[in-house]
């Protein structure tokens, strides 16, 4: 089990990206994007103007990362060392993601202190920023040249001004990650003072709850009047990084949450090999409703929990398929909100749909098998999904197919459609032979 993101992304990460989405040629930015950028330009610059990090050169560093990777429980990226005086590391990609960090920041940064700036540029590849990020790198820092012609007229200044705004709230999700690995908030709010000027070579002590009691006191002059928070929208209305009292200010708030002890509580069992004592619930209760009973009671148990049951009804709503959940409860809950722990002993009661068949139904249908869905139920649903809900209703004759549609935007291995004898169109409950050729088509 890799870091999933959903356990630490900033609620500000999430809200942005969401107004970024809503921004005006948003959409047309990010299809042209994809159609027509080119990857291998960011390996070409790196390859011949960086030095690459790896068990052969810089090794000391590699193995830091190689650390960081082995404890988040993800691929390791490349690593590169750029020429660069101003403390940075970044990461850019999207099918290859690779970490770039530059000379001033080993020249700043104490070594004790990299795995939690590596743990942080990690954080930014397990929560998926890379894409966004690396477009809103292009918009902003001046490579309009590595951008296609065709996409420099959909670059705004809402859309440049949106992602700005967006990478600054990235950051707090990627500190989080880090944290997440150090274990507490310490090396962070240290790297914070670093960056602030705090160079590895100054022969002077610097406290870090002075330097959060200074955030502190920045936090109530910007709320002291809508002058000054004009003027910090101003300051940072072009900046891809946020002020760096306000990072480490934002560390030790989270680390003295509930959400983060438990969150660590719950990484540590799993880095122990231990049972959960409590257990993330990222989907809302009320999502698994439809959902193929066998399929959800699986997933919760290897999500951890251990005190589940299973009931049928007769009774069906619209659109309700064989083995489809009619109602599920946790803990005595059939609906959440977001993220929710729950103890691995709550009781999870699942209540699903099995229709009565007749003995005479069966004698009247030899060798045939009951369509689990109309035509519609499908589309949307993980092909996965769908080809359990086929299988559990005896069909013997099922294939996945890619479709050729595209659309970016769909969620990938949704379902585009189903066919049954090359059918498009058919009745839940429809009585077909047992070796119907079914073809579940889904998104790449």
């Amino acid at each position: 089990m890799s870091l999933d993101s959903r356990l630490f992304v900033h609620e500000k990460d999430l809200s942005s990206l969401e107004a970024l989405k809503a921004i005006p040629g948003f959409t047309s930015f990010v299809k042209s994007f994809m159609k027509d950028w080119n990857e291998k330009q960011f390996r070409i610059q790196n390859m011949s103007s960086r030095l690459r990090i790896s068990r052969d050169q810089l090794p000391k560093y590699y193995a830091m990362l190689e650390d960081v990777c082995e404890k988040m429980e993800i691929d390791v990226p490349e690593m590169y060392l750029e020429l660069n005086v101003v403390p940075n590391a970044y990461t850019y990609g999207d099918d290859k993601p690779f970490i770039v960090v530059t000379s001033g920041l080993i020249e700043t940064i104490p070594d004790e202190l990299i795995p939690s700036v590596l743990a942080h540029e990690c954080g930014h590849i397990v929560c998926h920023h890379t894409l966004y990020t690396t477009m809103g790198s292009l918009i902003l820092n001046g490579m309009a040249s590595m951008i296609p012609a065709a996409l420099r007229a959909l670059v705004t200044l809402p859309l440049q001004m949106a992602f700005a705004y967006w990478m600054r709230c990235s950051e707090f999700s990627a500190d989080r990650a880090a944290m997440i690995y150090d274990g507490n908030s310490d090396h962070m709010i240290e790297v914070c003072m670093r960056l602030a000027g705090y160079g590895k070579f100054i022969d002077d002590k610097a406290d870090p709850e002075v330097f959060i009691r200074q955030a502190e006191e920045y936090r109530e002059f910007v709320k002291d009047s809508k002058r000054n928070k004009t003027m910090e929208f101003l300051l940072l209305a072009g900046q891809t990084h946020p002020l760096t009292a306000v990072r480490a200010y934002e560390c030790r708030e989270w680390s003295g949450s509930d959400a983060y002890r438990q969150i660590m509580t719950y990484w540590n069992e799993h880095k122990e090999g231990r049972a959960y004592s409590e257990i993330p619930l990222f989907e809302t209760i009320q999502s698994y409703v439809g959902k193929n009973a066998e399929a959800v009671e699986k997933e919760l148990r290897n999500l951890g929990f251990t005190n589940i049951s299973t009931q049928t009804t007769a009774e069906k709503e619209k659109n309700t398929v064989r083995s489809g959940i009619t109602e599920i409860r946790i803990n005595g809950l059939n609906e959440t909100e977001g993220c929710t722990w729950f103890n691995a002993g709550a009781p999870v009661q699942i209540t699903y749909y099995e229709p009565f068949v007749s003995v005479e139904d069966r004698i009247m249908h030899p060798d045939e098998v009951q369509i689990p869905g109309i035509n519609d139920f499908f589309a949307g649903k993980n092909c996965s999904e769908v080809y359990q809900m086929f299988i559990d209703a005896g069909f013997v004759n099922v294939i996945i197919e890619k479709s050729d549609k595209k659309n970016i935007f769909a969620k990938q291995g949704s379902v585009v459609s189903v066919t049954v004898d090359q059918r498009t169109r058919y009745d839940l409950g429809e009585w077909v032979s047992r070796d119907a050729h079914v073809v579940i088509y889904y998104i790449r």
